[in-house]
């Protein structure tokens, strides 16, 4: 497994991913690197081998270059430049341990609402036949932002809801980089 930093300058955090050369684990937001970590590079990108994700390898300092790295790099350096409106790599998520009613509801935000668009929790509840609050837990529980656009879920007053604990100024940054606007589903 292998850790990678993308610098969002306008907001001067990192959004990472973790991955092998076949699927994408994780994605999130972070102000600091995770200690232990060897750094390969230092422009917008960071990859790193984090020994807590997998103890078992050590790459000595070298790393493979993946084609999903180098995609999902590229892709991400042309989505926070307003460049790029859908990601390529969505077969390539791990769902572990996700519930059926999240990866359906996961699966119908990639498929329905794009780029520029925002649904609310109470519209995908009705669709869903679950509560809103439901909505949200499955939201918040979502462990690919950004490639799963749990960001363009808002509440039925137009106000932004919860975004990743307490990072709302990120939902704010997304859904203006997207000039987002109400779905027409």
């Amino acid at each position: 497994m292998k850790i990678h930093f993308y610098k969002v300058k306008p907001l001067s955090i990192y959004f990472y991913f973790v991955y092998d050369g076949n699927f994408i684990y994780e994605t999130g937001f972070t102000r600091k690197f995770k200690r232990n970590c060897l750094v390969a590079n230092t422009d917008n990108y960071l990859a790193c081998h984090d020994s807590h994700l997998n103890k078992s390898k050590s790459h000595n300092g070298i790393f493979p270059t993946y084609s999903l790295e180098k995609t999902f790099c590229n892709e991400l350096e042309q989505y926070f430049n307003n460049k790029l409106k859908k990601f390529s790599l969505l077969k390539n998520i791990w769902f572990d341990n996700t519930k059926e009613i999240d990866y359906k509801v996961y699966k119908y935000l990639v498929k329905n609402v794009k780029f520029g668009h925002v649904i609310t929790y109470k519209k995908l509840a009705e669709i869903f036949n679950i509560h809103p609050k439901h909505v949200g837990v499955i939201m918040r529980n979502n462990k690919i932002p950004i490639l799963i656009p749990c960001h363009r879920v808002i509440m039925s007053d137009g106000s932004l809801g919860g975004y990743m604990g307490q990072k709302i100024y990120i939902k704010k940054f997304l859904l203006s980089l997207e000039s987002a606007k109400p779905n027409q589903n």
